[in-house]
């Protein structure tokens, strides 16, 4: 549930990356004032980091999900396996100390006082 918004979330903001720096590229193709061209060579530059980072995390969360998705089912099958065969401890025991009880009465040495 929540993987496809947070990547979803990646793809929007490496969408407005992508936005500022087209348009940073055709400012600066279209030329104008030395001031302007450097702010959008800085725009382009940011913009580009901005990309590469957005793209970077996008890739690592993906790769994240995808370990942990069946990591997790296995986890849960491991667990319920677990759970299916393991002794119950709560029940065992008692029982044991009752038929130890049950042996000790019935036996021909034990003479009640």
């Amino acid at each position: 549930m929540l993987r496809p918004v947070l990547l979803q979330q990646m793809a929007h903001q490496f969408a407005a990356y992508l936005a500022t720096y087209e348009a940073a590229s055709q400012a600066a193709l279209r030329g104008g004032a030395t001031v302007l061209q450097l702010q959008g060579q800085a725009a382009l530059q940011a913009a580009q980091r901005g990309m590469t980072f957005s793209a970077a995390r996008y890739g690592a969360v993906r790769s994240i999900f995808a370990f942990l998705g069946p990591a997790l089912w296995i986890w849960f099958l491991g667990d319920l396996g677990w759970r299916a065969i393991a002794t119950n401890y709560g029940r065992v025991i008692p029982t044991v100390f009752a038929l130890a009880q049950i042996r000790l009465i019935h036996t021909e040495c034990f003479h009640p006082a």
